[in-house]
């Protein structure tokens, strides 16, 4: 399922990601154990622009492992030579990963393992119900004809934009519950656009526990920050 993060998925394909290194256990693996995972090749992608493969694998008996890289951008991706369509958003900080699930019910695959991952998967499925109907509506959206039927057109984008109002309000209450997460942190930097000034980026950075400073997506928030500040 490309959009397995549906709506969250694309926005964080939309920015920009910066490179954290970080130390790494000897161990950190991304392990998969899916069932209906035909032998291939697995991938790992990193984001800078444009996915880009770093590393690959294959699959066995639906089982995989991929070494988690020395230099560790927070956010990759996993996919399949199998499934093109599918990508599945993992948080890599060094520690052991696992992925499973029934590629049958794409929507059900776990990432867990580490505190970031738990913290996203619940996420999701908190906003699971809103974004299958998101994802209903852009699909009957690209077989409207809007010519012939621009009031369905119309009525279906406003209740979209309506779901999809809803999944923002449903991030920025993640933030509040929990500003000492690296999803939170994730969330921010999403919702950074380049019309921000000082004070609106300064804002965002401050939703923050002053704890959590070492990672990407706070380190990309700090660095415009200090760019507005010249």
């Amino acid at each position: 399922m490309k959009n397995i993060l549906g709506y969250i998925a694309g926005a964080v394909l939309s920015a920009a990601m910066v490179t954290l290194v970080s130390c790494r256990d000897d161990n950190a693996y991304i392990s998969g154990n899916l069932v209906s995972l035909p032998d291939g090749e697995v991938r790992l992608y990193d984001f800078h622009d444009r996915l880009t493969a770093i590393d690959s694998t294959m699959s066995r008996d639906g089982r995989f492992a991929i070494r988690q890289p020395e230099t560790l951008p927070d956010l990759a991706f996993i996919g399949f030579e199998v499934f093109p369509d599918l990508l599945i958003p993992v948080i890599l900080d060094g520690k052991q990963v696992y992925i499973s699930g029934n590629l049958n019910y794409k929507d059900d695959i776990t990432v867990s393992g580490t505190k970031a991952n738990d913290d996203l998967r619940r996420y999701i499925a908190s906003i699971r119900n809103i974004d299958i109907m998101v994802r209903a509506i852009e699909l009957e959206l690209d077989n409207i004809d809007i010519a012939t039927d621009s009031v369905k057109y119309a009525t279906m984008t406003h209740k979209r934009d309506s779901l999809r109002r809803l999944i923002d309000r449903s991030r920025a209450e993640f933030v509040s519950q929990n500003p000492s997460s690296i999803v939170s942190a994730m969330f921010l930097n999403m919702s950074m656009a380049d019309s921000m000034d000082y004070g609106q980026v300064r804002s965002l950075i401050n939703r923050l526990d002053s704890t959590i400073t070492d990672n990407a997506f706070s380190r990309r928030m700090q660095q415009r920050l200090e760019q507005l500040s010249n």
